[in-house]
């Protein structure tokens, strides 16, 4: 099983610690900030993926973010996917239809989202927004990511009630 500390640790600041600052990121970013991106995915065993949100999403970083969470999926097979919003600033409409379009495309992998956002109402809005008009119906929020992580255990295990 995963290690909460080891996920949390080596998933935040892994790209030669890079740090992202308040602003968008678009496609010239250059291929550090790239990297550092794709690195902010990390699995956590074998039926989990982590990702790691930045302080402000563009369309750019969540296809990047997402196309890592694709690659690494694939590994997996069916997986449930943490987003953990917790230092996240609530999406603009832009990303919101963005973050709609790249869940529908791994509608057929991911068996369940668990949104752990600290209890920050505008990102569980936001995201209770975005997954009432997608095809991924399995979803929860979370404030801690062991709540995230069990909640996802309990759909992949055929638990949740």
């Amino acid at each position: 099983m995963g290690n909460f500390f080891n996920v949390m640790n080596s998933s935040t600041n892994n790209s030669n610690d890079f740090v992202f600052e308040n602003k968008e990121y678009t496609a010239d970013c250059g291929e550090h900030v790239k990297e550092a991106l794709r690195n902010r995915i990390s699995i956590f065993d074998d039926q989990i993926i982590v990702l790691n949100d930045i302080p402000v999403l563009s369309p750019f970083a969540l296809e990047v973010m997402m196309g890592e969470v694709s690659r690494k999926g694939r590994t997996l097979g069916a997986y449930g996917l943490i987003v953990d919003a917790r230092k996240s600033s609530r999406p603009n409409s832009e990303c919101r239809r963005k973050i709609n379009e790249l869940f529908d495309s791994l509608s057929n992998e991911i068996t369940h989202i668990s949104f752990c956002s600290g209890k920050n109402k505008f990102i569980n809005t936001a995201a209770k927004f975005i997954m009432f008009q997608n095809t991924l119906k399995s979803f929860s929020f979370s404030s801690t990511m062991e709540e995230a992580v069990d909640d996802i255990k309990k759909v992949m295990n055929g638990s949740a009630a």
